[in-house]
Formats: structure tokens, sequence, C-alpha cells
């Protein structure tokens, strides 16, 4: 024990007294009792407090420590409680002691939920579905989480009502009891499976023979387990006589086990076969009279039966088999002729055939018997050369008998027909006079033409069946010449036909001309025309025009490039005799500066001459670029025309410049003929040989006969081969990956056979049309030339014009275009890709290539390419129409609306002439732009970094 002493100056003092004590008391002890308790998801006390009446009592758990707290749990079970008395320094300690405490489990009721209470025998138990069940905590609408399972799944109940067992097990077991019932359910009978259904064996039709169940053999059918189901099968219904045409008859299979099984129909096949009927009596046919068929004799009476002639009678008809058959009066009670008996039951009785006779009597008079009397005409010479009707014949004896005019012949005509026989009267008496000659068919005879060389006559008349002369002919007067060539101003006009000459001669028409005293134009004197001369009678014909000085062609260099500080310099010098002057350049501006360009043409194209267009930026910066020559315009003439002797000449003149040359025309053949060149889709050529324009030289087409008769294509850059029949050789031999390129030289046909000579070969064909258009067909794309192709093509303003306007400005909008139009029309039989200047100013754009249909008045979208540098694009054909071409930003669709495939950035002009011509996309200008702020931001560091420095 401890003792404390307390002083009022000194600090207290604590002395602590050990007391040995002997013979302490025993308390009396109350034990604690075990309470009644049921789970209810809380912590519960397991006993009532025990009583001591000294110490302190203890309590724990096996798995606890002492407490004077009474030990609780939360979960059912059985529970250990130890107890016992700690004592003081009065009481002694009270040894430990235990009881047993249980919390029971909670019980579990259902609270609702639907289940599935219908099977089919032999289904287990486990097909039924338990559905949504829901089970609580009895007394409460807590919900229980559990499995509900059936308590026998595996059952197969037999068919009927009965009750199946089922059990809850909470998921929480150790608190919550398990709960088990029944529920009543029905089961079905099953429907046994048919695997195969009985055969009868096949029979002829018999009317007098039912289906019986004993007709069934095999069969197999299963149960609900699948094994064989023993049963019987009997047929629907009562005497049932199966027919040819059946779909089959009813048959209904009863289970032995009928309690848990439902009967079940399927269709039995019976194949049933045509029974055919016994002729028990023949019918007797009706007499016929030569000429008429079976079918005009009526047959009457006969009888059919059922297997046998005396047999169950079987209804029908009977008719002649062949009854288009003619039979002869050869035939009479003779030849035996088919009957056939057809049943009126026609799906269940064969037709069957018979043998009948029958009576033919001969017809009256055979056919086409002619008349008793004749008059035949004066050239007729005997008897037999009178022509008869078909079939008959003069009599042997009577043919060679001769006829004069006036006088009367008697012969006799015999029937000589395949058919004879066969008629009662078969020859006929005819009086025959000959008539007299009505010269009915004449001739003229000794008839020749007039020439320029003698006189012509007009032919004697004839009479070509007696051969008497019946009139005289007259003389025809001489023809005058025909021009063949005609009079110049030194010769008279020569014929076609005797080749003199005649006339006189024609002092306006000089055929051969020279251009005399010209002078060509410089950069700042004028020239001069020519005068025109005839060569033959040397006469001056007209003078020259004035020639315009053709002014300098400069061409803009920048010497010296402008910067922020100080101007720049470009130098002009012409192209032609070097003259050159300088201009400055405004100086850079400090912000960035984009150019904006302004074109204007500074030299416009002639025929042969390209022009320039120029582009100048207010900044004072420029560049130029070409515009292409635009070619001739010839306008045809004839000048001399052709003979049989000689050639004429055809001349070509420019409408625009006056440039001209000549062709020869071929000499006329003796024979005159117009030949088909065999061009069959060849559009017509507008215009004549009269002066109208676009009237082209015509191709070398003869494959190198009459060579000097027409202008031909050659081998580009080897002029020495010109001509098709030179150039398709050089085509065959060509190797793999090799390119011919063919100018046309004013020609615009290219022969089948050239084409085909490529067919298959990876060789590519390029015709340079001139004028900046060009085909290039190679030989892989060759599927089978549609004939000799007229690649000629319009484009501009005399193009396109069977396209309505409206329908064009539909599509083409504000946008730039240009109509084509090809010579030939049609399918090409291959894929070309035809080249097209768009104008370098169009570079980097899309254009597309519009088919006029004409059949829905539509302009349909075909195809689109990029204009390159220069202004060309190239466009595939594979056939030729008229077109339009569209130039866009983007490829269009057949609306005319820009296509979203293609969204690239269409470059603009460029700065300078050290750099390309074409603007700079949006990128790289931008990456330019942050290369110079980088710059300038670097030299702005370095300048502050070198000042701080000298400041140190």
């Amino acid at each position: 024990m401890t003792v404390v002493i307390k002083s009022t100056n000194y600090e207290d003092i604590t002395l602590t007294v050990n007391v040995n004590a002997t013979n302490k008391l025993v308390p009396t002890v109350t034990a604690p009792t075990a309470n009644a308790l049921t789970y209810n998801g809380t912590e519960q006390a397991l006993v009532t407090a025990g009583k001591t009446t000294g110490g302190t009592m203890l309590y724990r758990l096996d798995d606890s420590e002492w407490s004077e707290q009474l030990p609780t749990a939360k979960n059912a079970g059985e529970y250990t409680v130890w107890y016992k008395v700690q004592g003081n320094a009065e009481y002694a300690d009270v040894a430990e002691q235990s009881l047993t405490v249980t919390v029971a489990k909670k019980a579990v009721e259902i609270k609702g939920g639907n289940r599935s209470n219908v099977l089919i025998y032999g289904e287990k138990i486990s097909k039924l579905t338990l559905g949504n069940t829901v089970f609580v905590e009895a007394g409460t609408d807590d919900v229980i989480e559990g499995i509900f399972s059936w308590s026998n799944p595996d059952e197969i109940p037999a068919a009927g009502t009965t009750q199946a067992g089922w059990v809850f097990k909470p998921a929480d077991s150790k608190n919550y009891k398990e709960l088990t019932g029944t529920a009543a359910i029905t089961v079905a009978k099953a429907t046994p499976a048919v695997v195969t259904v009985p055969t009868v064996a096949e029979r002829e039709y018999n009317p007098a023979v039912a289906l019986a169940d004993s007709d069934m053999t095999g069969g197999s059918v299963t149960g609900a387990d699948g094994k064989s189901l023993a049963g019987t099968w009997s047929f629907t219904g009562t005497n049932i006589i199966p027919t040819v045409n059946n779909k089959g008859y009813q048959a209904v299979f009863t289970p032995d086990d009928a309690d848990n099984y439902n009967t079940v129909t399927k269709t039995i096949t019976v194949k049933v076969t045509k029974a055919t009927p016994v002729i028990a009596e023949k019918p007797t046919a009706g007499a016929l009279t030569y000429g008429q068929k079976l079918s005009d004799s009526t047959l009457t009476g006969g009888k059919a039966a059922y297997q046998t002639a005396d047999g169950t009678e079987i209804t029908g008809a009977f008719a002649w088999k062949n009854s288009s058959s003619k039979p002869t009066a050869a035939d009479s009670k003779k030849t035996e002729y088919d009957v056939t008996f057809t049943p009126s039951d026609k799906d269940n009785y064969n037709a069957v055939d018979t043998k009948l006779a029958l009576t033919v009597n001969k017809a009256a008079q055979a056919p086409n018997m002619p008349q008793a009397a004749m008059a035949p005409a004066h050239s007729t010479k005997k008897v037999g050369d009178i022509t008869l009707p078909d079939g008959w014949s003069w009599q042997e004896a009577d043919k060679d008998t001769a006829l004069a005019d006036g006088v009367a012949v008697t012969a006799t005509a015999v029937y000589t027909g395949a058919d004879k026989g066969n008629y009662e009267t078969e020859s006929v008496s005819i009086t025959i006079t000959r008539s007299k000659c009505d010269h009915t068919h004449t001739e003229i005879r000794n008839q020749w033409e007039a020439t320029c060389k003698e006189e012509g006559y007009t032919g004697d008349t004839y009479c070509k069946d007696c051969g008497e002369k019946l009139a005289a002919g007259t003389t025809i007067e001489k023809k005058p010449h025909k021009v063949g060539t005609p009079a110049t101003c030194v010769s008279k006009a020569v014929c076609s036909v005797c080749s003199k000459t005649f006339g006189e001669v024609d002092a306006t028409n000089h055929v051969h001309t020279t251009v005399k005293n010209r002078k060509e134009a410089t950069c700042t004197q004028t020239g001069y025309a020519g005068d025109t001369y005839c060569t033959d009678c040397y006469k001056l014909l007209s003078t020259g025009k004035e020639l315009a000085a053709l002014g300098h062609d400069y061409k803009a260099t920048v010497t010296k490039q402008p910067t922020t500080t100080e101007e720049g310099i470009r130098t002009y010098t012409c192209t032609r005799c070097n003259s050159s002057y300088t201009e400055s350049i405004a100086k850079l501006p400090e912000e960035k500066h984009t150019h904006n360009y302004t074109g204007s043409i500074t030299k416009e194209a002639t025929c042969t001459e390209a022009g320039v267009r120029t582009y100048t930026c207010s900044c004072g910066d420029s560049y130029t670029e070409n515009i292409p020559a635009t070619g001739h315009s010839y306008v045809s003439k004839v000048t001399k025309a052709a003979t049989t002797t000689e050639e004429g000449i055809m001349t070509y003149t420019c409408s625009k410049c006056g440039h001209s040359y000549t062709q020869p025309i071929a000499k006329i053949k003796s024979d005159d003929s117009n030949k088909d060149n065999g061009s069959q889709n060849q559009k017509p050529q507008s215009g004549t040989d009269n002066g109208n324009q676009n009237q082209k030289p015509q191709p070398d087409t003869d494959n190198g006969n009459e060579k000097g008769d027409s202008i031909k294509p050659y081998i580009k850059d080897d002029s020495g081969k010109e001509g098709w029949d030179v150039i398709k050789p050089q085509l065959e031999e060509a190797k793999a990956g090799d390119t011919v390129t063919v100018a046309m030289n004013g020609t615009t046909v290219v022969p089948k056979d050239v084409i085909d000579s490529i067919k298959g070969k990876d060789t590519t064909l390029v015709l340079d049309m001139g004028n900046g258009l060009s085909w290039k067909i190679n030989g892989q794309d060759i599927t089978d030339a549609a004939g000799d192709i007229d690649f000629d093509v319009t484009v501009g303003a005399d193009a396109g014009k069977s396209i309505p306007v409206d329908v064009i400005n539909n599509v083409t909008g504000e946008r730039y275009s240009m109509n084509l139009t090809l010579a030939y029309d049609g399918e090409f039989g291959f894929t070309a890709t035809l080249t097209v200047n768009m104008e370098s100013k169009n570079a980097g754009l899309y254009a597309n290539l519009f088919y006029y249909n004409e059949q829905t008045g539509e302009l349909e979208f075909i195809s689109a390419g990029q204009i390159d540098p220069d202004g060309n694009v190239e466009l595939v054909f594979t056939h030729a129409s008229d077109y339009t071409i569209v130039v866009d930003t983007r490829i269009m669709s057949d609306n005319g609306q820009a296509d979203n495939k293609a969204d690239e950035n269409i470059p603009a002009s460029k700065t300078d002439d050290s750099t390309s011509k074409y603007a700079w996309n949006n990128t790289i200008i931008i990456i330019i732009g942050i290369c110079i702020m980088l710059i300038v931001i670097g030299a702005v560091f370095y300048v502050r970094k070198k000042s701080g420095s000298e400041e140190k």
C-alpha cells in the first residue's frame, strides 16, 4: 500500500508499505446466463451479466482478452463465453468457467417473382426459368441475395401436371437459412421426330384397289431422347384410290407411348403409273375422195376397256393419228392408218393406237387442166413449143406437129403429175391456131454516140421475134470540146476528150506567180510585202503593201536587285537588234511586300511568231511569258484544173498574213470512177474548193502510190522518212518503251493499219498536229481501231457549235472555258491523250473536260488534268464528239461545282526573273517569313551584345 506524508515546510514524502495478507475471503458468484439470440445484422450481447460478492467479474471469448464488458457477436453461430472473478486485497480469485451461446440464422421468405412452368416431355426441369423471383428477410422488405435453383434440375417429368422442388441458398449462408418449396408445372406431350417416312411400292393405276395401311413399309421415328420410338402408321381416310398425278397421301404415326407423345401426320409419296386400255372394238371410217385428208373421214363406234376386252369400258374418243395425210385411190381398203384412242381420264390412262383401212374414191378431173382451144404467138414453131400448165405434157405423137399462121391443128395433152391415176379424167383434146407476129418485142441496132471527133447515129429498129427491120435511124451532130485544162494567160484550153487545144487564151488566168522586191521590216524601219508577177507572161499582177516596223522586242532582266536602301536597275534588251535601255526599280519597303501582277500583251502573236505577255507589279518587278503563234489560216483555190494528161494545182493562201504555197492535184483517172476511201466515221468537211476557209490538204492515204500527189506526214527530226508507207515499218520495228513522233504536216487522217501496227506493244505514237495540239497513243491501250481515224481538232469559236449556249453557261459560270470539236465521230477503239495549250497564265489550274450528251442535253464530266507551266494539259479521250474545257482551281463534278478531291493550292506569279514565274504556295511564304524574322532577331541580339562588350 502507498502512504503519503505531507509537510508545511518540506516536500511531501511517499512511502510504499508491503502488507502480506493470508486467508482471503472467497466471493459468492452468480454465473452469467446465455441470451436467446437470432441474427439481426448488429452486435448483440451474448450473455446476461453474472454477479460476485467480492472482486471483479471478467469475460472473454476464445480469441479475445479478458474484460469487464459483456462479449458481443454479430454473425449467427455458436460461441463459447468464458468468465471469472478477479480477486482483490480482501477477496480471492475465482477460477474461469464457460458456457455456450447460440446466435440462430435468420429466416428468408419469398416476396414475389415470375417462373416458367411449362415443359415438353423429354425436357429437364432445368429448362424452366426461375425468372426474377425476389427473396427477403422474414418480416421485412430487405432483399436477400442468393442462388435460386431447382432441387433436382436433371429430372425429366412425365407428361401432365406435377410438382417440382426448388431451393434458395442465400449468399450470406452463415447468417440466413436456406428456403425450400415446390412449384406446380405442366408437361406437354412431345411430338415425335419423323426421320424417314414409310414407302409404298410403285403401282399401276387400278380404280378398284384402295390404299391399305399394310402397303406402307419402313419409316423411322425418334422420341425426345433421340432414340427410336415404337408405334404404328395408318392412312387417314378410307377407300383411297391412288391416282397418277397425286401429291401424296396423309398418314398418321401413333406412338405406343401415347401418354407422353402426340401423333404426327406426314405425306406419303405414292408413285402410280398410267394404265393402258385395251381396244375391244375398232371404229368404222367414213369414205374419202382423193385429195381429202384423213381428218375428213368420220370415225364412228369403237370401244376401249380396262385390262381385258371384256373389262370395264373406258370413256374416250378415237381420232386419226396423222390426220393431215392424204390417202390415194391405190390405198383404198388396203393401206391401214394409225388411229389413236384418247381416254377422257388422261391423267390415269395412256392413249392407245390401233390400225384401220378405209375407202378412197378417185377425184373427177386432174388439176390445172388446159383449155380446149389455144392461140399461141407467131414465134411458136410446133406444138411441143407451147408451154402447158404444171403436171401436163403433150402426147409424144403430137409434139413435133408444125404450126402455121391461121391454120387449126388438134393435139392431145396428158396429165403427168406425180398423183396421176387418182383422177377419172386425165387427158384433153386441144385445138391450136397460131397468131400473126405483132412486133411486140423490138431492139435498136447499129447505134453509136457522137463525140467532138465524129458524128453519131441513133440506130435502126428491128423486131426481135421475126427479125423484120421496122425503122431506120438518124445522124447525130458532133459534140463541142469539153474543157480539161482551162485556158491560161499564155495557152488555150485543152479538150479532156480528144486532148486538142481550142478557143482563145485567158489573159486573166495567171497560174504561176512569184513575189519580187520583198523587203523585211526591222525594229525601226518599215518593210515591203513585194510585188506579185506572173512567171508565164511576166505581167505585174499586184503591188505589195508596206510592212509596219516590227518595233523592239524587249526582254527585261534585273541587272541590279533593289534593297531597302538602294534602288535596283532593270535593263530592257531587244531580242532582234540588241537595242537596250534601263529603268530604276523602287527600293524595297521595310515591311514585307507581296507582289500583285497585272498582265498586258506587249507583243501580238502572228501566224509564225510567238507573242509576249508582260506581268508587272506596282513595285516595278515584272516577268514575261510567250503567247503561242496563231498558225496560218489557209484558203484553198484550184488555180489549175487536173486533166487525164496533166496534174492540176491547188493554191493555199493564208487569210491573215498572205503566205501561200501550192500542191499538185492528181491527174484524172481514165475511168473517172468515184471510190470510197474507207473512212466511215469522218464528219463532212465544211466548204468546197471555191475559197472556203478551214479546207485542209488531203492526207497521204494511198500508202505511197502516186507520190507527189499529196502532202505527207513525216517522222519528226528525220525529214527523209515521210509518208505512212515509210512510217508504218518504223513503228513495227520500234522497241518496247520507244516513242515515235510524227509531224502531221497539215494532214489529219491516220490509216487503220498504221494504228494496228503498234497494237498490244509498249510503243507510243505521238501525232504533232501543229498549233500546240498533239495526240498520244500507246499500243497497249488499243483494243480494236474503228478504222481510218481523222484526228483533226477544232478549238475556239468555230468548235462546239452543237452545244447550246445556256448549257455551256450553266457549267462555266464566270470561269475561263474553251470549246473543242473532233472531226471524227464515234468510238476510237482505244484510249488517246490530247495535249491542248490553255495559255501559261492558267498554269497550275485544272482543265476540266465535259462531253455534250445530245440525248440528255447536258454536259457530262469526263476527266481533268492540271495545266503545266507552259500552259499545256493532257486530256484522255476514248471517243469523239463536241466538248467544253472549263478552267478552275479544282477538279469539277458533273454539275459544274468544284470537287473536293483536288484541294491543292494553286501557285501565283513569282517575284523576280531569278526564280520561277509561278507563285510560291502559302507554306513556303510562311517559312521564309519565319526565317527572316529569326535573322532579324539574331542580328539585333548580336548588335546589343557587341555594344555591351564595347561599353565594358
